[in-house]
């Protein structure tokens, strides 16, 4: 999901603050397309790197679960916090 390029995301985890905010350093986040799914597959599999599908990239908004919100509302959030706070 990105911001910059207003792309949302819909991701699927069973525990979403210990998958989302663990501090075990040894996950990555990436996002691939879907023409080089399999390649990147078969390079981390070959390479003995667990790795797993947690959702796709698309949409105006981001989801987590059942939890949804829109880009437009992140980004103001994203825009106008400080200001808000601090002036």
């Amino acid at each position: 999901m990105s911001l910059q390029k207003n792309i949302g995301a819909e991701i699927s985890l069973e525990n979403i603050g210990e998958e989302l905010l663990s501090e075990t350093p040894g996950r990555v986040l990436i996002a691939v397309s879907s023409k080089h799914s399999q390649t990147v597959t078969e390079l981390a599999r070959s390479k003995k790197v667990l790795m797993r599908k947690i959702g796709k990239t698309g949409g105006t908004s981001l989801k987590f679960n059942a939890l949804a919100i829109s880009l437009d509302e992140l980004s103001d959030a994203y825009k106008s916090t400080f200001r808000r706070l601090f002036g």
